[in-house]
């Protein structure tokens, strides 16, 4: 089994998405992100954020002695390591993550594309950053209050279908107004 939330302090493990049959996949690992838990109050920002990422053989998902986690870097490498005591943050915010994270593959631009919130969960504070490896290094690419009829958005996911090169496809969903699928066509620059 992978990872245990409560005693590895790990939560909303999330796929990295790479297409249908996980076709775009680099290799033949899976790779799974998931916020760590700063405090135990429900579905809110973790302050300082911090998303640690694991990956796992297609074959072996059942098998959690199968299950290696990044453990720091070695220059532009990751440090896998099989002991979960020794994970480390690929990506963090002081400003908190949202206790739901995306993270999809752009074959077009051959880009990770990571999407949470920031600073208050439910408020359309959308994060979204890029990078050339699934570990990283992360830039941002926007980082702000969404606003408008999104105001209430707290999960945001780039679709593998709809998106490939400049032009994509940004599904969300929230509270309220947006508690239903949303999506926004739109093209990067």
């Amino acid at each position: 089994m992978p990872p245990h939330i409560e005693s590895d302090k790990i939560v909303n493990l999330t796929f990295a998405q790479f297409g249908k049959h996980y076709a775009g996949a680099p290799n033949n690992y899976v790779y799974i992100y998931a916020v760590r838990v700063k405090y135990d109050s429900g579905l809110v920002i973790q302050k300082p954020g911090e998303i640690v990422l694991m990956r796992v053989a297609k074959t072996k998902l059942k098998n959690g002695n199968a299950y290696r986690f990044i453990a720091g870097m070695d220059g532009s490498m990751p440090i896998w390591r099989a002991n979960i005591a020794e994970i480390a943050p690929v990506f963090e915010d002081s400003n908190g993550v949202g206790w739901t994270v995306s993270v999809s593959h752009n074959q077009g631009l051959n880009r990770y594309m990571l999407v949470t919130e920031h600073d208050v969960s439910g408020e359309g504070q959308i994060g979204i950053h890029e990078a050339p490896k699934p570990w990283g290094p992360w830039r941002t690419a926007l980082y702000t209050n969404q606003g408008g009829a999104a105001d209430t958005a707290f999960f945001w996911n780039f679709s593998n279908k709809w998106t490939n090169g400049r032009d994509f496809n940004l599904m969300f969903t929230g509270w309220d107004a947006v508690d239903s699928f949303n999506s926004v066509e739109g093209h990067f620059d």
